[in-house]
């Protein structure tokens, strides 16, 4: 008799809410609106705040339930302040408790300040899988810090699986006037803010990436609903020719200092939309999907990514040690720059044992030494002199007066070699014996102008089996 007594019930505040309807209609006037956040609270649920600016002009908030049981019944109602929220004229009552439509249902939107709403089904209704509990969209019409506040008198499961079972069946209270049993089901909320701006167009400063000098040549914004960043929706960026500096992306393990290379995109009203409403949205490698910034930093911070118009975004800090996929960052104000490449001397100081032919300088884009580019070095004529100890995890190299080799370079050859992923140096008489293709010799500068004033000297190795073929070294202060 317990379940007959609770349907009773439920029905009775379906007319309670009736006769709740006020005399009076109520309308906000549309006015500016200069921002503020909006925080989607529930009686359920841990509450979620989004920023909002001038270009939102909308939020829609979804709570979702999920429970091993059928539901029964449920009676709640969603409150607001109607200075800065109104409900949109698209809500209906069968959009607004989508689950609960195949039963009976109500929703009262005419009322100041709220929404009431039940629903009843000797049917059941099922949340064995999360579903759609209440959904609302709500028109800004003012500014400030608001809440939106959903709260829940009553959600009723059964034991029973259908309707012929009810008569053996046995009541559940999840929510029964203050008392949760929050054990027995999951309720969730989250809002999406909806601008109206007509265009944006964003930029993302590409990192170069360690241990190559690899840009993100290639970049992507995606947007999805999963953390899938290989199944979401792609917008392709273009690479505008400039930089702008990032000096605490640095501070990554997997970055490097500089200059970083400013891709853009120009965003329809259509694409803004479909961004703000997807639950991810970031950028990628588009030619590795690995290296992207993380699915679970929001790059719209919460608000509209149309509220980033004209604005570069940083990568400054990561989730995980793994940093490569998992970037976070943040947006500046600051404006790009045409980077400025200068012609420069380029030094190498030629190790006296296992090296001959002379010195090339080699670079390009493709890790394989027979693809790239040969530039041949000139002896100076002078030496630099290597102590032991700079050598001594070598075992087919030891110190001593090594001579210096030089190539002056245009500034196109710098601009272009600053933007490869590969470059360093060679034997003339065996392209195995050099410096290792998998590390860039200039990954921890800016450009090779950086080191107009240093020689590169071979100090180590990657590979100790294969150590002519992988050196490794430093920069040492060497001005002839």
């Amino acid at each position: 008799m317990k379940t007959i007594k609770k349907q009773i019930s439920v029905l009775l505040a379906v007319m309670m809410i009736l006769c709740s309807f006020t005399a009076i209609s109520f309308s906000a006037s549309a006015a500016e609106t200069t921002g503020g956040t909006i925080t989607v609270n529930s009686n359920l649920c841990d509450s979620q705040t989004y920023n909002y600016t001038a270009t939102n002009t909308q939020i829609e908030v979804t709570y979702y339930l999920q429970c091993d049981n059928m539901i029964l019944n449920m009676q709640g109602g969603i409150y607001y302040d109607s200075s800065v929220l109104k409900l949109a004229d698209t809500n209906t009552a069968k959009t607004s408790v989508p689950g609960f439509a195949s039963g009976s249902y109500f929703v009262n939107f005419d009322l100041t300040n709220k929404a009431l709403f039940n629903a009843t089904n000797l049917n059941l209704y099922d949340f064995t899988t999360q579903g759609v509990f209440f959904t609302a969209v709500f028109d800004i019409v003012g500014s400030g810090d608001t809440e939106i506040n959903l709260d829940i008198d009553v959600i009723t499961a059964t034991t029973a699986n259908s309707y012929d079972e009810l008569a053996d069946s046995s009541d559940i209270d999840l929510v029964y006037y203050g008392d949760i049993a929050t054990d027995k089901f999951t309720f969730a909320g989250e809002g999406k803010l909806i601008s109206d701006a007509s265009s944006a167009t964003v930029y993302f400063a590409a990192p170069r990436v360690a241990p190559g000098r690899t840009v993100w040549s290639n970049v992507d914004i995606y947007y999805s609903d999963t953390t899938s960043v290989m199944k979401a929706n792609r917008i392709h960026m273009t690479d505008t020719g400039l930089v702008i500096n990032n000096p605490d992306g640095a501070n990554l393990k997997t970055t490097r200092r500089g200059n970083w290379h400013v891709f853009s995109a120009e965003l329809t009203k259509e694409q803004i939309s479909a961004i703000d409403s997807a639950k991810y949205s970031g950028f990628v490698y588009a030619d590795n999907y690995n290296l992207k910034t993380s699915a679970k930093f929001d790059i719209k911070m919460g608000g509209s990514i149309a509220d980033f118009d004209g604005q570069v975004f940083l990568i400054n800090a990561a989730v995980t040690n793994s940093e490569v996929d998992s970037y976070t960052g943040a947006w500046t104000t600051e404006q790009p720059f045409e980077p400025e490449y200068t012609a420069t001397t380029l030094k190498f100081a030629c190790p006296t044992q296992n090296w001959s032919g002379g010195v090339y300088f080699y670079y390009g884009d493709s890790s394989v030494i027979t693809t790239v580019t040969k530039l041949e070095m000139t002896p100076s004529g002078q030496t630099y002199t290597v102590d032991d100890s700079l050598v001594s995890s070598l075992t087919k190299y030891v110190g001593g007066d090594w001579e210096v080799y030089t190539l002056d370079l245009t500034a196109e050859q710098v601009e272009i070699i600053d933007n490869s992923s590969v470059s360093g140096f060679c034997s003339g008489s065996s392209i195995y014996v050099k410096t290792t293709s998998t590390r860039n010799v200039f990954r921890d500068y800016n450009s090779v102008s950086d080191l107009a004033n240093y020689t590169f000297v071979a100090t180590n190795c990657t590979n100790t089996a294969q150590e002519k073929a992988s050196l490794t070294g430093k920069w040492r202060w060497c001005k002839l």
